[in-house]
């Protein structure tokens, strides 16, 4: 199944439920490829997100989805992250990121119409708390067997966060700030979208996706 990333309109207070607020989501690039928009306007739209991100990607997180697809029986997972082709002669260099049929492993299927919700970032405060609990860690990870490339917007909050802490500890409870307005900052540059009229353009060109959620 295919992933969308939430994007935030507006700064949410941290009371606010972002499962009964958000409502505008990333589509996915394969999705995206399969709608009726010119591709002028799909590329301006990915343009834009393009420029925000520091790797110049358009989803800031998981743009592989979420483990969860439905597959056929010729198809296993290899690792929480990858599945791999059971018949395949060259089965090992299909291994595949899950939900992403760029590496053509496990293909995308236009005619399911689920799709998985990823709320990753919907309030600064949110992502100050994640980095501020995180602290400077490594780019190397889970016994060295992973390692994140030092511009990706994961490194880019611990960088921010840890710059704007210089001067403090991340033990220091009394600091009123804490690195708060930096990330607030890098919510409002990289996260969020604000503008009613880009909104609306990206929505057109099928990059963007208005989802009304289902009460609780």
């Amino acid at each position: 199944y295919s992933s969308q990333l939430s994007v935030q309109q507006k700064e949410f207070e941290r009371s606010e439920d972002p499962f009964r607020t958000v409502s505008l989501f990333k589509r996915p690039i394969p999705c995206i490829n399969s709608t009726q928009s010119t591709s002028e306007k799909i590329q301006k739209a990915l343009s834009f997100w393009h420029q925000r991100s520091p790797m110049g990607e358009f989803f800031l997180f998981y743009q592989n989805g979420k483990s969860a697809v439905r597959c056929s029986v010729d198809a296993v997972p290899a690792s929480v992250h990858l599945w791999t082709p059971l018949l395949e002669h060259n089965a090992a260099s299909k291994l595949c990121w899950t939900n992403d049929p760029r590496h053509k492993g496990v293909h995308y299927d236009s005619t399911v119409s689920c799709a998985i919700l990823h709320f990753a970032c919907t309030n600064a405060f949110a992502l100050w708390q994640k980095y501020y609990t995180l602290g400077n860690f490594p780019n190397e990870c889970v016994a060295n067997t992973v390692v994140h490339e030092p511009n990706t917007f994961h490194c880019l909050c611990r960088d921010t966060l840890v710059s704007a802490c210089a001067s403090s500890t991340f033990d220091n409870e009394n600091d009123n700030d804490q690195g708060r307005s930096a990330m607030y900052r890098l919510f409002l540059r990289h996260v969020a979208l604000t503008d009613a009229t880009v909104i609306e353009e990206h929505l057109h060109a099928g990059v963007l996706e208005r989802i009304s959620l289902i009460s609780f």
